[in-house]
C-alpha cells in the first residue's frame, strides 16, 4: 500500500489547487469528510492541513460550515507610483501607498538600531566595512496578515539626529526625511530575484519552508552618493510587481 500523505503535502495540494483557480476566491473547499476519503487519512491530518492554509492567509473557517477561499487580491506594486514625490506629499510611503490604491490596511511592525556595516552593505552604500549604520527593520502585514520584509540600511551620518532614527519617521516615510535633511534623491535601482524562504523568513511570513518569495535590492540615490539600501523579501503570490519604463 502507498504511503498515505501527511499534512504538509495534503496542505501542498490544496494550495496548489487554490493558486490555479481550481478553487476559487469565496469559494468552500470540500467538505473534511470528503476530504479523508480522498487521502485515506484521519480528521487530524486534514484538521493541521487546513490550519496550515489558515494560517497563510488563504483560507478562512467558518464554524458548522467548513473552509473557504479568502478573497486575497494581489498587492499591486506600482514602482514608479509608490517611490513619487506626489506620494510623499500625501503623506505616503511605498508600503502605505501600496496599501492606498488596493484598498486594504497596512501595519508595520518595525525595530531601529545601530548596527556596524558589513561588506555587503559597506559596498550598496558606498562606505567602509564597520562603519555606522542606522538600521530599520521591518515586518509588513496586509489586513493582519505579514506579506513583506523589509530591512533598510542607511549611513549613520546621514541619520543622526533625524527622524529617521524614531520607530515612526512621519508622513511620507524615510525617504521625505531624508529630503528634509538636505538629501534630495535623484533615483532608486531596484533588482529583483526569486528565491526560497528560509526558515527564519518562513517563521516570520507564516509560510512553508521553501515557499517562493521576491528577494529584492533598492538603493536610493541622490546625485552625489547611495543614501540607502532596503532588503526586501515578499510572498511572490501575494504580490504582483509593476513597473512603468519610459520608451526614450
Amino acid at each position: 500500500m502507498p504511503d498515505r500523505p501527511g499534512a504538509r503535502e495534503i496542505a501542498s495540494e490544496l494550495r496548489a489547487a487554490i493558486s490555479d483557480g481550481t478553487y476559487a476566491a469565496g469559494e468552500r473547499l470540500p467538505a473534511r469528510r470528503v476530504l479523508e476519503g480522498q487521502y485515506g487519512v484521519s480528521s487530524q491530518t486534514i484538521t493541521a492541513a487546513i490550519n496550515t492554509l489558515r494560517a497563510e492567509g488563504l483560507v478562512e473557517t467558518l464554524v458548522g460550515s467548513g473552509a473557504y477561499v479568502r478573497p486575497h487580491p494581489p498587492v499591486m506594486r506600482v514602482g514608479r507610483r509608490r517611490l513619487s514625490q506626489v506620494e510623499r506629499d500625501a503623506g505616503r510611503g511605498a508600503a502605505l501607498t501600496d496599501a492606498y490604491f488596493c484598498g486594504w490596511t497596512l501595519r508595520a511592525a518595525t525595530v531601529v538600531e545601530i548596527r556596524r556595516a558589513d561588506d555587503r552593505v559597506a559596498s550598496a552604500l558606498e562606505v567602509d566595512p564597520g562603519s555606522e549604520v542606522l538600521v530599520r527593520d521591518r515586518v509588513h502585514y496586509r489586513d493582519e496578515q505579514p506579506y513583506q520584509l523589509a530591512t533598510s540600511y542607511l549611513p549613520r551620518d546621514v541619520t543622526e539626529g533625524t527622524p529617521i532614527e524614531d520607530e515612526n519617521p512621519g508622513p511620507g516615510g524615510i525617504h521625505q526625511r531624508l529630503i528634509d535633511a538636505g538629501h534630495h534623491l535623484d533615483r532608486f535601482v531596484e533588482s529583483v530575484r526569486i528565491g526560497q524562504a528560509s526558515e527564519h523568513e518562513a517563521h516570520q511570513l507564516r509560510i512553508p519552508l521553501g515557499a517562493p518569495i521576491y528577494r529584492i535590492e533598492r538603493t536610493a540615490h541622490t546625485e552625489v552618493r547611495p543614501v540607502e539600501v532596503n532588503y526586501i523579501t515578499i510572498i511572490a503570490d501575494h504580490v504582483q510587481l509593476i513597473y512603468e519604463l519610459p520608451a526614450t
